[in-house]
């Protein structure tokens, strides 16, 4: 088990410095075939300490599309970093929810509406892929190409989606179905802002939301019929404050993580990852094949 770690160590934990001054990690996964490890490894935040995300204020880009594998992850992942971005002029926040998490058809509706709610109230524009959460295709024809569809005419200079290491199936899924529907599209000019949900992300860029927590937990509380147990406003709070550890700057700070690369850059590190056996990427029996 300790060699085993070792090697996952040191194929995570490689970086470079970009011309843009990012740090990302090199594009070996043979060695992180076991999940349950990856993540374990993560939680512990060791490697943390080799790691320094760089402070941002917004993304640089003025149209910003994000990929939301559920009907409330772009909030909670990025919802800090998307109201800041709103402030300035000439900027416009489209959201591709690509499933409905809910699985009745009066849950569906319900849902949808929140989700409209949501993005009327902070400025963005939704748009749904209407599939079904933990029955996500990644090739589906007629999925890819509608997402492949949105994502030309919504013409982005930034692209958010969700880490695609956390430990949720579906949001490694969304970025599966991403990379299968991007034939066509020029990306040579597109950043992607990878956010973190609700595991550990390795981080390279940081983002003081601390003077828009207020209205994003305001937004999360919104969200009245998502599944699960959680507080999630509660929770997902905890996270952002906890990352105030990135902050340097004293007093209650909030933050939020973010992986950053090119466009380019990106999807090769996910064809990479998604190429190995798709029973040592998932755990729902469902995505195995």
């Amino acid at each position: 088990m300790f060699n085993k770690i070792k090697v996952i160590i040191s194929a995570f934990m490689k970086r470079v410095a970009t011309r843009q001054n990012y740090l990302f990690v090199l594009k070996n996964f043979e060695p992180l075939l076991e999940l349950k490890h990856v993540n374990a490894l993560l939680e512990t935040k060791r490697f943390f300490q080799l790691i320094e995300p760089i402070e941002l204020n917004i993304p640089k880009g003025k149209s910003i599309t994000v990929i939301a594998p559920h009907t409330d992850d772009d909030i909670f992942g990025a919802g800090g970093t998307l109201l800041k971005a709103m402030m300035q002029d000439d900027t416009s926040v489209n959201v591709i929810y690509v499933s409905n998490s809910a699985k009745t058809d009066a849950q569906v509706k319900i849902v949808k509406q929140e989700a409209k709610d949501i993005c009327s109230r902070y400025g963005a524009h939704p748009y749904f892929l209407n599939l079904v959460p933990e029955n996500i295709p990644v090739n589906d024809r007629r999925t890819s190409t509608k997402l492949r569809e949105l994502l030309k005419k919504l013409s982005p200079d930034t692209l958010f989606i969700s880490f695609f290491l956390d430990d949720h199936d579906d949001h490694r899924r969304a970025n599966q179905l991403f990379i299968n529907s991007i034939e066509g599209i020029d990306l040579q000019k597109v950043e992607i802002w990878s956010y973190q949900n609700y595991s550990t992300l390795v981080g390279n860029v940081i983002v003081d939301i601390t003077d828009t927590i207020d209205t994003k937990i305001s937004l999360m509380e919104m969200w009245k019929n998502v599944e699960g147990q959680r507080n999630w406003s509660h929770y997902i709070s905890g996270i952002n404050m906890m990352n105030c550890r990135y902050l340097n700057k004293k007093g209650k700070r909030y933050g939020e993580l973010f992986f950053v690369l090119p466009a380019l850059e990106y999807i090769e590190l996910c064809e990479e990852y998604f190429s190995i056996s798709a029973s040592n990427i998932y755990q729902n029996p469902k995505y195995f094949s």
